[in-house]
């Protein structure tokens, strides 16, 4: 196997630096411009085990910390900070969490209102249709891993400058999976529109609202969310898929 560092090296090292706030992911430590520790740009899955150089398999550590994961026999070359390219911050799980936040926001805030048709479009529907809406909200922002990031004390609504900022690079990174996750929210906000007026078909106004408060969108939304779980083995603050009916 290839050992050897890519010729651009330095300058993707600077990127991986940048990209992490000149901070190092493991204890902290500043450096750089914000800080008097020296970084390195770490192999998060090993070369030798099969890892690549790629900024997705990268991500910044202090030399304390790199040290002490290489047990000091081998420290990757380094360069001086101070690029003005990034990239955006990815670990297994944050690569998770960025394209669920990313389909969930396009499904909820497009796929359950267009679900919505004009039928429902009322002062009585709207008004659950809105409730549901901040009610699946809620429940979201309080799951640790959707709108709300690694920092609890940021805000619920963060997560659209975090979207549009550096990790919109990284949906850049893995446009072909973008892509099937945006095509695939179309698809169910299509699937949603379709449903709705197929079991709406000569019903009265008040079988629509009573309809709004189990919807076929919200509860498929919340399966979504539980599957998450599942595959993730986290049963912590696990939503319970079910709608409130107060």
């Amino acid at each position: 196997m290839d050992n050897r560092y890519p010729d651009d090296w330095s300058s993707r090292s600077r990127e991986i630096k940048k990209r992490d706030d000149y901070t190092c992911q493991n204890c902290g430590a500043k450096g750089g411009p914000k800080g008097n520790n020296e970084l390195h740009a770490h192999h998060v899955v090993p070369i030798s085990d099969g890892g690549s150089h790629k900024k997705t398999n990268l991500k910044t550590l202090c030399k304390d910390c790199h040290d002490s994961i290489h047990h000091n026999d081998k420290v990757a070359p380094t360069g001086k900070v101070g690029s003005n390219n990034s990239t955006s911050d990815i670990s297994g799980d944050a690569v998770a969490r960025l394209f669920i936040r990313f389909f969930a926001g396009l499904f909820l805030f497009g796929g359950v209102l267009l679900a919505y048709t004009w039928p429902l479009i009322t002062l009585v529907g709207l008004g659950a249709s809105f409730y549901d809406l901040l009610y699946i909200t809620d429940i979201v922002s309080n799951s640790s891993f959707l709108f709300v990031t690694e920092d609890p004390e940021r805000p619920v609504m963060d997560f659209l400058p975090s979207i549009i900022g550096k990790e919109w690079t990284l949906l850049l990174e893995n446009i072909i999976t973008s892509l099937f996750i945006i095509l695939g929210g179309l698809i169910y906000s299509i699937m949603g529109i379709g449903m709705y007026n197929l079991s709406h078909m000569g019903k009265s106004d008040e079988e629509k609202m009573r309809y709004s408060k189990d919807s076929f969108p919200l509860k498929h939304y919340m399966w979504w969310f539980e599957k998450y779980y599942e595959i993730k083995g986290n049963t912590e603050n696990q939503p319970t898929g079910k709608i409130r009916q107060d």
